[in-house]
């Protein structure tokens, strides 16, 4: 993730930040943040704890993260899968 958000951050500018523990990365422009992740699995140790991360299927990681929060995408989901 890390050299994706280097890459990224050359064309664009800004500043970047890197969180290795969760394999995310963000880039500060000056009126905005992209957010830069992997598809990937989380588990837990406990309830609470932070999360350990491991890269994952595009397809779990859209149902464990984003289709709870924005339902409508379901329809699209089929559409996503195939390519």
């Amino acid at each position: 993730m890390l050299s994706s958000g280097r890459r990224i951050c050359r064309k664009v500018g800004g500043k970047l930040t890197a969180h290795l523990m969760f394999n995310t990365a963000k880039i500060e422009l000056a009126n905005c943040t992209i957010d830069i992740a992997m598809a990937r699995t989380e588990t837990y140790a406990k309830p609470g704890a932070l999360p350990v991360v491991t890269s994952g299927h595009l397809k779990t990681d859209l149902f464990r993260a984003i289709l709870p929060s924005m339902p409508w995408l379901y329809a699209s989901v089929p559409i996503i899968m195939e390519n």
